[in-house]
């Protein structure tokens, strides 16, 4: 079978801003509880994605283990290779680690590796919790492989806010937000087939943080961790 590398390049990342061409922006869904916008130009390799979910029964604490432990993100997504390369210096603040992991993509694509630093940052007032993430360039941290495309995250956000009493209660709002470039352009022909994969992808991703929490919630309780 052919791979295709979605116009390959070695090149380092243009800016978010820069040949960006005739912009298109929709909304591909909006139901009660989640909501997909996708804002994209055939003529530039940057997308920029928002993604709101609400998880009624899902604690705003199990998720956040969910995402920033190295773990749990692989028990969640054993596929993405997660790993902290880097992790947070004693004492600070923002938690900055640098991690890297592998976006899974549709045949015949290849998939990307990304390498970020992600800070974590909590919202005035106890109103949640952000998570702060963007690449950067470090080829003795993560080399390049023949088989995979580097992205580049221009910029991301996820911003967790409790819809209950509180971090420890059920009810959790999850918001995701990113400018990401793929590392090449996407064909015509493929985009409408990558819009709707990129919408599946984004509900089941939702759905299998919350089957995480459960599991692991559940685990907790028992003084263990899911498996």
């Amino acid at each position: 079978c052919v791979q295709v590398g979605i116009g390959d390049s070695d090149d380092s990342p243009a800016s978010p801003n820069s040949c960006m061409g005739d912009l298109s922006a929709e909304c591909l869904l909006d139901d009660i509880d989640a909501k997909y916008c996708l804002c994209r130009s055939l003529d530039s390799p940057t997308v920029t994605g928002y993604f709101r979910a609400r998880l009624h029964d899902v604690c705003p604490r199990d998720a956040v283990l969910a995402f920033v432990q190295p773990e749990e993100r692989l028990l969640r997504d054993p596929c993405s290779e997660y790993e902290v390369l880097r992790s947070a210096a004693p004492g600070d603040p923002s938690a900055a680690e640098d991690v890297a992991f592998v976006m899974r993509a549709p045949w015949p694509f290849w998939d990307r590796d990304v390498l970020q630093r992600r800070w974590t940052c909590p919202l005035k007032g106890g109103a949640g919790l952000a998570l702060v993430m963007r690449s950067f360039g470090d080829e003795g941290l993560l080399p390049q492989r023949e088989d995979r495309v580097r992205a580049f995250v221009h910029k991301c956000g996820y911003v967790l806010r409790p819809l209950g009493e509180g971090f420890d209660s059920p009810g959790l709002e999850l918001v995701v937000c990113q400018q990401l470039d793929l590392g090449g352009l996407c064909p015509a022909w493929a985009q409408e087939m990558l819009e709707r994969w990129a919408v599946r992808r984004a509900v089941q991703w939702a759905e299998d943080l919350r089957e995480h929490c459960h599991r692991q919630r559940g685990a907790r309780a028992l003084g263990g961790t899911a498996a």
